[in-house]
């Protein structure tokens, strides 16, 4: 816990330090212009301590995944007539765009009357069909009545004369046959009837498919939320700007976005430089200044291996960086500008100066280190730097003053044998520990950033001290 502590003041130590140092720096430099007599210099005590390196980038905020509503496929071209507000938090099912397409719309009129009209000339058939039928029957009943009446005649025709027999018996075969003819008339009618009937039932399922296909149609035409989320407006590559209501969309091109926002990420641009110090899973925090700079833990989840440009006509170069958050809450939006800073190493036990404190003498790099009223130059090796500081390697001692503007030649005691040196492999403490996790580092309060502009100093790994 104290290790964290310390790391954490050492780093908002290292902060102030860099602003306090710049702005002392540039102060007497600034009035020494108007004083020829002035000799103010300002020096950097050199202390040892631990050093975090941090590389940190303004990023946006955005979910892991996201589900995309796309336009549906029906064509001509759909017309957005209703488009939810962009930011909107929605709940699963809630609609989140209509579309009109007037073909559509007339497609499923014309098939619901094709419904009406099938389902009416069925039961125009059915009428003609049962009347039909029931002549028929009435003819088959006919003729097998007279065919009865016959045979109850022929038993009182054999006294008859042997002619009169002959024509009743074929009177009675005449109508044993027109009942046969009969019966067989109303079993054909009945399977005609029943194919008839088949086909109506036909033409009234093929008409309910038509509808049923428009009415797909048109429900693609409305596009509802698959999960709760917030809705993100996707941009048109036919106006390069975000979709509105109004705009017509070609079928499959986006419409709105609907995070998932379980899972939350920071992307973000960084230097070529930068990105060759992080590896995958590395530690990191992320703030959100719009949220009262909350910290969250997070780590790098994706390097891309390629720097790209960041303007389609820009030379400069950036590689895209990942941090994903451990966890996450409901005040986490898309879109919010977040800061990340992730932790690449620790070095223990080490002198750190300003950039400012080192000068090129003859391509050696030294320091002046302040003995009484001069200034001696030592040769040191850089073993890292960042933005503002150097860990550095050479006869420096802890406690001794190094001059943060150079000094002039008449009061500097050069040495003949003023060399540059080497650090042997041991000197350089500065190892990776990759499980550690980074120090919490609290955001700086508006009272501290007001010190900062007026000048004020803090004590750090070094300090800042102003003489004359």
């Amino acid at each position: 816990m104290s290790n964290v502590c310390d790391n954490e003041r050492f780093i908002l130590q290292k902060f102030f330090l860099t602003w306090s140092t710049r702005i002392v720096v540039l102060l007497p430099l600034i009035f020494g212009a108007c004083s020829p007599q002035s000799h103010d210099q300002v020096f950097y005590q050199v202390k040892r301590g631990d050093y975090d390196v941090v590389v940190s980038a303004e990023g946006e905020l955005e979910a892991k995944s996201a589900q995309v509503l796309v336009t549906p496929m029906v064509r001509p071209a759909p017309t957005i007539s209703y488009l939810i507000e962009e930011g909107t938090q929605v709940k699963k099912g809630d609609v989140i765009v209509k579309f009109t397409q007037t073909q559509v719309e007339t497609e499923y009129l014309n098939a619901l009357d094709e419904v009406a009209t099938a389902k009416a000339d069925s039961i125009k058939i059915e009428a003609e069909l049962s009347l039909q039928l029931l002549l028929y029957e009435s003819q088959y009943s006919t003729a097998k009545a007279s065919a009865n009446a016959a045979q109850l005649q022929l038993a009182r025709i054999k006294f008859e004369a042997p002619i009169t027999q002959e024509i009743k018996k074929l009177e009675i075969e005449q109508f044993e046959l027109e009942a046969e003819r009969a019966k067989k008339n109303l079993e054909s009618l009945k399977k005609i009837q029943l194919e008839e009937r088949l086909n109506a039932q036909l033409r009234i399922k093929q008409a309910i498919n038509k509808v049923d296909r428009a009415k797909a149609q048109l429900a693609q035409l409305t596009l509802m939320a698959p999960f709760d989320g917030i809705v993100v407006h996707e941009i048109s590559f036919i106006t390069d700007e975000k979709v509105q209501e109004g705009s017509t969309l070609f079928p499959r091109m986006p419409v709105v976005r609907i995070p998932d926002l379980s899972i939350m990420q920071v992307k973000m641009q960084i230097s070529e430089t930068d990105a060759q110090k992080l590896t995958l899973g590395m530690p990191a925090f992320v703030t959100m200044p719009s949220l009262g700079n909350k910290k969250y833990r997070a780590k790098v989840s994706k390097i891309d291996r390629i720097a790209k440009a960041i303007r389609r006509d820009s030379k400069v170069k950036k590689v895209e960086v990942l941090v994903e958050l451990d966890s996450t809450n409901q005040e986490l939006r898309p879109g919010l500008t977040a800061q990340a800073a992730i932790f690449i190493k620790r070095a223990r036990n080490i002198m750190t100066v300003p950039h400012e404190s080192v000068f090129a003498n003859d391509s050696i790099r030294v320091v002046y280190v302040k003995e009484k009223s001069h200034y001696i130059p030592r040769p040191i090796v850089p073993l890292y730097q960042d933005e503002d500081f150097m860990i550095i390697y050479g006869a420096v001692n802890e406690g001794e003053l190094l001059a943060l503007n150079e000094p002039p030649n008449t009061r500097v005691d050069m040495p003949d044998d003023l060399a540059p040196i080497q650090a042997p492999a041991e000197a350089d403490t500065f190892k990776v520990e990759r499980k550690e996790q980074p120090p919490d580092m609290p955001p700086l309060s508006p009272e501290m950033m007001r010190q900062m502009r007026n000048g004020r100093s803090f004590p750090g790994p070094g300090t800042v001290i102003q003489s004359k």
